[in-house]
């Protein structure tokens, strides 16, 4: 099933806005037939300055409101532009709720290095963070975690 999956050519070109400043983040989502990997959210421009809670929020709304058309918590990818006084690291977001259905779960695990391998060749380097609660995902956390990585 994943192993037919494949990068639609709009998430570089998206990712490639985000990288030059134009967004501060993407979300991208298997599309309906499980075969493509597209572009799902794109927002805001990335600011001057830390990243804000005011910032962040809309990004996490996004990410953690998905859901299948079945209602249940939907998994998706993500990458989001930190910055922290003159540093700009770009986080890859692994979104896996614990309440995501098992198949949804497996796709995704499987589909996993299509999109990581494309976005890590299109960029000098990303930090990879899997979050399976919106707890996992608090600002603060997620600043830790991105500007402690060793890249």
């Amino acid at each position: 099933m994943a192993a037919f999956v494949s990068l639609n050519d709009s998430c570089l070109e998206e990712f490639d806005k985000l990288k030059q400043g134009e967004l501060r983040y993407l979300t991208f989502a298997l599309e309906e037939d499980n075969t493509k990997i597209g572009t799902e959210k794109t927002g805001g421009k990335a600011a001057d300055g830390d990243t804000t809670s005011k910032d962040y929020d809309a990004f996490k709304s996004d990410l953690t409101s998905a859901k299948m058309p079945s209602g249940s918590d939907a998994c998706r990818f993500a990458v989001y532009a930190f910055t922290k006084g003159s540093e700009r690291k770009v986080a890859f977001i692994y979104w896996i709720p614990k309440t995501a259905k098992p198949r949804t779960t497996m796709l995704y695990n499987s589909s996993k290095p299509i999109i990581k391998t494309s976005l890590t060749a299109a960029s000098e380097s990303l930090v990879e963070v899997k979050a399976e609660s919106v707890a996992d995902l608090e600002l603060e956390k997620m600043l830790s975690k991105v500007f402690s990585e060793a890249k």
